[in-house]
């Protein structure tokens, strides 16, 4: 039988998020939101409605921009390397929305001319 190391100090960063901060309207949404997830560590986000979990998310995918702090993914800086970072994530939206004018090939490529 395989031993299992439970020891994860070695392991790296996947994701830092430091001093995440996004406002609307002078409110702040997320307000200094620091944490960090270790390669194979399960996070999730749990809260009430209007906590900033999914303000959170976004800001990770950068579908919005934060007013302050930085996001890192594998170690790159989401301000720098956006575009290089959506190859190692996925997302999933609770509503899918499709544009009904574009067959569904067309949609795939439209979203994927974004990567």
């Amino acid at each position: 039988m395989e031993e299992v190391n439970l020891d994860d100090s070695n392991k790296p960063l996947v994701i830092k998020v430091n001093n995440l901060t996004k406002i609307y309207d002078r409110t702040p949404a997320v307000k200094n939101l620091s944490f960090s997830v270790k390669q194979g560590e399960i996070f999730g986000f749990l809260g009430p409605n209007g906590a900033g979990k999914t303000t959170t998310i976004k800001a990770m995918l950068g579908l919005i921009f934060s007013n302050y702090g930085n996001i890192n993914i594998n170690g790159y800086n989401l301000d720098i390397y956006s575009k290089h970072i959506k190859r190692f994530i996925g997302y999933m939206p609770e509503k899918v929305a499709f544009y009904n004018n574009l067959t569904a090939l067309q949609n795939l490529n439209f979203y994927v001319k974004s990567i």
